[in-house]
């Protein structure tokens, strides 16, 4: 059904398109494909959510197949097109490339290719991802709503509350494909977005085809970037929003077409509705709008289409906000969105103080280079900062301005060198190399539209850095994710480096296209949350294809040595376990091996598909409990007494008194595991 329901929004997809624009690209039809496929998921969700039958993946890929085709007919109705415009449109004849170019954009394809065959085979084992997200997804499909399913308690708080847009697609996803493989198909075809969007926005800016496919390579140079495909916590979903909002915004601009500001505006709607985060980039995005729109005397004209506005937010941004109001009278669900302990202007202005030199010690990131040169990058970051820092007494290591409830290996640190996962890399040598140089010298370029948009990108990245700092009770080592929605809109500025005469064209490329591979190979093979190349790994290649190659001559000598020096572990080699030599639940949890116990001790216990209450802490184990594809039914609880006859697993910190009708099963130090008897 899932490959149906992908044709169906792919033929949809390039049937509108030619009532958009007039000639095709293939990164514009990915954003059309890709706009058109989460607004209308959405929609679906909704409605068979409203009539609780949301898991009847046959409805859904019915309604699916009854918009797409209204839709058609509509828009057929009163725009028709000839055959004669399609074939215009869709004529890519005048398309050549470059060798440069080929090169570029195979290395690209390179990149999502490996991405996509590491995430499908392996599960998303991000912790955040298993304890807050992915559940509400299979809570979802047991009630048949995206209703909140049980009371709303501190423990279960950020699965009720989040933004849904994202879990959505993550939604149609499972129930047409039944696999939870699939999960990572949100993230990735996000950052698939994110690349085309960059393209796109780098032409708009004119700048040539070969510069903007070195800045798309570039984006995809970035550690935490690429780490983020892994895990479920929607920073590239709403990051590739927000870059599909810039492009048809751009399109907007240049053409004064109207449609294109109404798509723009659809994507942020969209935004909105996927992470808390996208309204930190609200301020910057109406401004910009509201002055292009005087500038081109279309307020009037806007205003008068205004309640469509009103009509798209309640659609496709308000549904999560909404049930919040009713079930918390909160609308983001929470007493208060910022944090509460520093409310003065000057308790402020002392967390900023901290915070900002820290945030750019880490943005000056080592992420991605080869483990044995990160200490040396890193003492050498740590001399640099201490000696500005040091004539004005700041100890950026003072145990201050922290997360509550930290241990010592989550304060700021100069020697700490992040792991490279998706929760702890940052940006690696790129971004502090690339984006501050591109965007002072887009502030001096004689092309205006690239000025403004550098400078408005800066004023933005400014304003949410300071919503960041007031929202954010402090530093911790996992935020390097939050700053991919501000950042990312700079990189196709970086365009401009790539000098357009072929001698310096050669140079920058020859140094920096190694860079780049390194990076982004050492980022997909040798990180800590999805590793595959380890000590281990390097031995068992040593072993099984080095040590039996012949010897015979001088050459195959030369040869075999050569190779043994370079797969050779060294003290830097990764000593965990290569992913693919784990277990399902090893996978699953190996950014929480605790966890493997937990789920162990709980299988060993519990029948296979039977059902379960649960009340516990916020974990990873939650997701586990529903089984390999949604096997189990689990129904969470407020209280112990609203226990149902049949198994009951609880957390045994919660220092809970079972009732008399409860049968303990078993315990472990995490768990206790009880059979609650009929009345």
């Amino acid at each position: 059904m899932l490959f149906v329901s992908i044709i169906v929004y792919l033929f949809f997809s390039l049937f509108i398109y030619p009532r958009i624009f007039e000639k095709a690209s293939f990164s514009k039809i990915l954003l059309v494909f890709f706009l058109c496929t989460f607004s209308i998921n959405i929609l679906a969700s909704e409605i068979l959510g409203l009539l609780h039958l949301l898991n009847h993946p046959w409805l859904f890929l019915g309604i699916q197949i009854l918009f797409c085709m209204s839709f058609s007919l509509v828009m057929h109705r009163f725009s028709p097109l000839s055959v004669n415009t399609f074939r215009s449109t869709y004529d890519f004849s005048d398309c050549h490339l470059s060798k440069l170019e080929l090169v570029l954009i195979s290395l690209i394809t390179a990149t999502f290719i490996g991405l996509f065959v590491v995430g499908i085979t392996t599960p998303i084992n991000n912790i955040d991802s298993l304890a807050s997200h992915l559940p509400r997804i299979f809570y979802w499909l047991q009630q048949g709503s995206l209703d909140y399913w049980t009371t709303l308690t501190s423990l279960n708080r950020y699965q009720l509350i989040y933004p849904i847009n994202a879990h959505i697609q993550a939604l149609w996803l499972f129930s047409l494909g039944q696999n939870e493989s699939l999960f990572f198909l949100v993230q990735w075809f996000s950052l698939v977005g994110i690349a085309a969007s960059t393209f796109e926005i780098s032409k708009s800016l004119n700048f040539s085809t070969t510069q903007t496919l070195f800045s798309t390579l570039v984006g995809l140079s970035l550690p935490v970037v690429v780490l983020q495909t892994f895990s479920f916590q929607g920073d590239l979903t709403v990051t590739a929003l927000l870059m599909v909002f810039i492009t048809f915004f751009f399109n907007f601009y240049l053409t004064k077409k109207i449609k294109f500001l109404w798509f723009a505006i659809l994507s942020l709607l969209i935004a909105l509705g996927t992470k808390q985060t996208a309204f930190f980039i609200l301020p910057a995005a109406c401004l910009v709008t509201l002055l292009v729109l005087v500038k081109n005397k279309g307020v009037t004209k806007f205003l008068k289409y205004s309640w469509l506005l009103l009509f798209l937010a309640i659609l496709f941004s308000s549904y999560q906000y909404i049930l919040n109001i009713v079930q918390t009278g909160s609308v983001f669900g929470l007493d208060s969105v910022l944090n509460e302990k520093y409310p003065s202007i000057s308790r402020i202005s002392d967390k900023a103080t901290y915070l900002i030199p820290r945030f750019t010690y880490q943005f000056m990131g080592v992420e991605g280079l080869p483990r044995s040169i990160q200490p040396t990058l890193t003492h050498i970051k740590e001399n640099i900062f201490t000696a500005i820092l040091q004539p004005s007494g700041l100890d950026l290591e003072k145990k201050v301005f922290l997360q509550s409830g930290y241990d010592e290996n989550e304060s700021f640190q100069y020697q700490a060198i992040p792991r490279l996962s998706e929760d702890t890399a940052w940006f690696g040598p790129f971004a502090i190399l690339f984006i501050p140089l591109s965007t002072i010298l887009s502030f001096f370029s004689k092309n205006k539209l690239r000025r403004n948009y550098a400078i408005i990108c800066f004023i933005n990245s400014i304003f949410y850095l300071f919503l960041v700092i007031i929202q954010r009770p402090g530093w911790d080592p996992y935020q390097g994710r939050y700053f991919i929605l501000s950042l990312i809109p700079f990189i196709p500025l970086v365009s401009m480096l790539l000098p357009k005469k072929v001698f310096f064209r050669g140079i920058v490329i020859g140094i920096f296209l190694p860079i780049s591979l390194l990076l982004i190979i050492n980022t997909i093979l040798l990180n800590d949350s999805k590793p595959i190349i380890t000590a281990r790994t390097q031995n068992d290649i040593i072993n099984n294809f080095i040590n039996p190659l012949p010897e015979n001559s001088g050459i195959q000598k030369f040869f075999k040595k050569t190779l043994l020096k370079l797969t050779y572990p060294t003290p830097y080699s990764s000593q965990l376990v290569n992913i693919y030599e784990a277990t399902y639940y090893d996978r699953l949890f190996f950014s929480s091996l605790y966890s493997v116990k937990d789920i162990e001790f709980v299988n060993k216990i519990l029948p296979e598909g039977e059902p379960l209450s649960i009340l516990i802490t916020r974990s990873p184990i939650e997701y586990a409990l529903f089984g390999k594809n949604r096997s189990r039914i689990i129904n969470p609880i407020a209280e112990i007494s609203d226990a149902r006859q049949g198994y009951v697993l609880v957390s045994n910190s919660l220092n809970l008194t079972p009732p008399s009708k409860m049968k303990l099963l078993g315990k472990n130090s995490s768990y206790s595991i009880y059979y609650m008897e009929p009345n």
